[in-house]
């Protein structure tokens, strides 16, 4: 995993229930969700499930997003399945879905042999419920189950999908509370020192970025090694003049509990501050870190010892072939 600091870039469905309450606080809007095909769920018992639990929903008023009309939506979108977005583009794709919230997830499934004719079956589903307006990430859950039996380990997860699902109820319900929010006011306007995030402002002062003591690997989480995830995760963070970090912001979304490592890494960087005009200044950088399964020591260590012995091979290869002809 490595790490960069950068400037910041300013880079038809069925109505189901009446307006109700949840938690005693009255929300009468209707929320749209769209709840696409789920990668690697072929049979599509899995999406069909969450899609039954969105049509049984009393808790909020809710429309589901015809399945046929997401999926036209998302192939006119140029959506490919990935599920570690930017803001920026889960916004673009929940506009393109016409959706208030939208699911997003992957199923994997496999057997494993313990000895003999005997294998276990593991079946884990990743589910992400990303919120249209503002792009973010509101929860990811992740369902799984495993038994000796491939039938009975599949519909334990379907079993296990309500409890999923009202997680993420619970989540929709907290964001329509909230809204979307004001806008945040640009630096300066209320009073605060400015805070830089372009390098030629810096620079024109001649000034210096962060320079950070050392770097910070962010642990790579069970939760994203059960299901062997790659992905980038990114996050925009105030570093200030007394060498603290604020208002840390993901800006580049993952799940399996990646962003959690990533911003607690970030809030333990220690720094020398930007400086500007020979005074220490707030800058609001993007920290970047890409994650992938560490490779085991044993594995690393052989793999060496095979591009070594490879190397040595060419060697002397090189060297029969140069060598003179008596």
């Amino acid at each position: 995993m490595w790490f960069s600091v950068l400037a910041f870039l300013v880079l038809s469905g069925v109505p189901v229930v009446a307006p109700m309450e949840f938690n005693g606080s009255p929300l009468s809007e209707t929320c749209r969700i769209a709840v696409p095909l789920l990668g690697g769920d072929e049979s599509g018992e899995v999406t069909k499930e969450l899609r039954r639990q969105i049509g049984a929903e009393v808790r909020l008023p809710m429309e589901l997003i015809d399945p046929e009309l997401t999926g036209v939506a998302l192939r006119g979108a140029g959506y490919a399945g990935s599920l570690n977005l930017s803001l920026t583009e889960a916004r673009g794709l929940g506009q393109s879905l016409g959706a208030d919230y939208f699911m997003l997830g992957r199923l994997i499934e496999t057997r494993r042999q313990q000895g003999g004719d005997l294998f276990s079956f593991d079946s884990l589903a990743g589910l992400f419920l990303v919120e249209s307006r503002t792009g973010r990430l509101l929860r990811f859950v992740e369902v799984n189950a495993t038994g000796s039996v491939a039938a009975q380990v599949h519909g334990q997860l379907l079993g296990k999908l309500p409890g999923a699902w009202s997680q993420m109820v619970g989540a929709i319900a907290e964001a329509e509370r909230l809204g979307v929010g004001a806008v945040p006011l640009e630096a300066g306007q209320d009073g605060s020192p400015a805070v830089f995030s372009d390098l030629s402002e810096i620079e024109g002062g001649g000034g210096t970025l962060p320079v950070f003591m050392r770097q910070l690997k962010p642990i790579y989480p069970d939760l994203a090694a059960r299901s062997e995830v790659v992905a980038t995760v990114e996050v925009l963070a105030l570093f200030q003049p007394d060498g603290t970090v604020r208002e840390v912001e993901i800006k580049r979304w993952a799940g399996y509990g990646l962003d959690e490592s990533a911003v607690s890494t970030v809030r333990q960087l220690s720094f020398r501050p930007a400086t500007r005009d020979g005074r220490p200044v707030s800058f609001r950088g993007l920290v970047r870190y890409n994650f992938r399964r560490p490779t085991p020591q044993a594995i690393r260590s052989s793999v060496r010892s095979r591009e070594e012995l490879e190397q040595l091979r060419n060697s002397l290869r090189d060297i029969l072939k140069t060598r003179p002809i008596p």
